[in-house]
């Protein structure tokens, strides 16, 4: 899912390389850099004005969120 600023956007992979380690990562379109986010379990969405949506140990979680 792609940030407002059309630059940035959000993950969700197992960049660890572990069972049942799930993130969310924000990358950017200038770099092959990923930084971790949240762990999470599936995709998340970003919410204006400013909020990483999440689903984790069955529950929805709504984070304030600032693009990168």
């Amino acid at each position: 899912m792609f940030l407002p600023d059309g630059r940035h956007y959000l993950l969700a992979t197992n960049f660890f390389g572990q069972k049942g380690v799930d993130a969310i990562f924000v990358g950017s379109l200038d770099s092959d850099e990923k930084r971790f986010v949240v762990e999470a379990i599936g995709n998340a969405a970003y919410a204006a004005p400013g909020y990483l949506l999440f689903y984790r140990d069955r529950s929805l979680f709504a984070q304030r969120f600032q693009e990168a």
